[in-house]
C-alpha cells in the first residue's frame, strides 16, 4: 500500500485492514508510489515462475 496523502483514503485503508484480520493478507507499507509499483512487478514476475 501506498502512503495516501488524502485523510479519507487513509481512513479507508485503515478500515479495509481491520475488516480482514482473521484472513490471510500480504501487504506492504510504501512511502513513495514507484516503490510501490516496482515491488509488484516483482511479485508479478515471481507469480510466472
Amino acid at each position: 500500500m501506498v502512503q495516501a496523502h488524502d485523510v479519507f483514503a487513509r481512513l479507508a485503508m485503515d478500515t479495509i485492514r481491520s475488516q480482514v484480520q482473521g484472513l490471510q493478507l500480504t501487504y506492504r507499507y510504501f512511502p513513495e508510489e514507484a516503490a510501490a509499483i516496482a515491488w509488484l512487478r516483482v511479485q508479478a514476475t515471481t507469480a510466472r515462475t
